[in-house]
């Protein structure tokens, strides 16, 4: 870790050995659930020098499959089935993003949620999601 230093509220993350390799991914619990931070490292860079789409891509997977854990308030596991996602703004190497996960509407196998990135309070990207619920 190169010494990130998250926002007042967010603790180190951990849950799966690819989580892990994007490294220094950050949990908080706000009033309306989980929020999900990382700062935007060289090794997250495309050629241009912002966050590459890939990575901000892995954080909406992240947030959104965990975020559904805890609005959901059990322990099964998610798997994305489909992501629909807009770009709207670049982030740089240094940016603190924030991954803001919800649910739009949970059925016992299927369920609907959408994801939000923001750096500070620019909007960069927004992401609707199908996620199927593991073992139902």
């Amino acid at each position: 870790m190169s010494g990130t230093v998250a926002p007042p509220g967010f603790e180190p993350f951990h849950s799966s050995p690819f989580l892990d390799h994007l490294g220094g991914v950050h949990r908080a619990t706000r009033d309306r659930g989980p929020v999900f931070g990382i700062e935007v490292r060289p090794q997250h860079a495309n050629t241009m020098g912002g966050a590459h789409g890939g990575f901000l891509m892995a954080m909406v997977d992240l947030a959104t499959g965990q975020g559904a854990r805890a609005l959901l308030g059990h322990d099964d596991g998610y798997r994305t089935l489909s992501a629909t996602t807009d770009f709207l703004a670049p982030a740089s190497v240094g940016d603190w993003i924030e991954a803001v996960p919800s649910i739009d509407r949970a059925g016992r196998r299927t369920v609907f949620a959408s994801c939000r990135l923001t750096v500070d309070d620019l909007l960069i990207v927004r992401a609707s999601l199908v996620l199927a619920t593991v073992g139902a």
